[in-house]
């Protein structure tokens, strides 16, 4: 199964594809945003362009579990993606990825001017990261 992780932004989006199996996962792109309506449609055509089974969206929820504004409008968003198709669309908690993401570069010595380009596509990948590890783990527990 392939899915495409997306850390959605205010300015950009990141990207970030992988394969359930050995947990195989790669950067993609960072796109610009465009508003909610336009960029469901182009992650749409980024999730065909893939080939994925499936889309996950990182959803940043506070850790008082209460949704600010920037959690309503990825809200927004997979409410419009689900409108337009039939593939799984599911919301995975993305609290401080972007951070993650900055420090990780750090420690690879990556010049802050490159980072900026670089940082939502890594977050993406961490999204993703997690969310397959996790349902690796959930069917491990269901096959006992």
């Amino acid at each position: 199964m392939r899915v495409l992780a997306v850390d959605y932004g205010e300015k950009r989006i990141g990207l970030a594809v992988g394969e359930e199996v050995g947990l195989i996962i790669r950067a993609v792109k960072t796109l610009p945003a465009q508003g909610v309506k336009r960029d469901a449609h182009r992650l749409i055509e980024w999730a065909d362009k893939l080939g994925a089974d499936e889309i996950v969206i990182g959803h940043p929820a506070l850790p008082s579990g209460r949704t600010g504004a920037m959690g309503r409008k990825i809200e927004k968003l997979l409410s419009q993606i689900r409108k337009l198709t039939d593939l799984p669309v599911r919301l995975w908690n993305e609290y401080l990825t972007s951070h993650a993401a900055d420090e990780w570069m750090a420690v690879q010595g990556i010049k802050s001017g490159r980072r900026a380009a670089m940082r939502d596509q890594i977050a993406a990948c961490l999204i993703l990261e997690d969310y397959l590890t996790h349902r690796r783990e959930d069917e491990r527990r269901t096959a006992q």
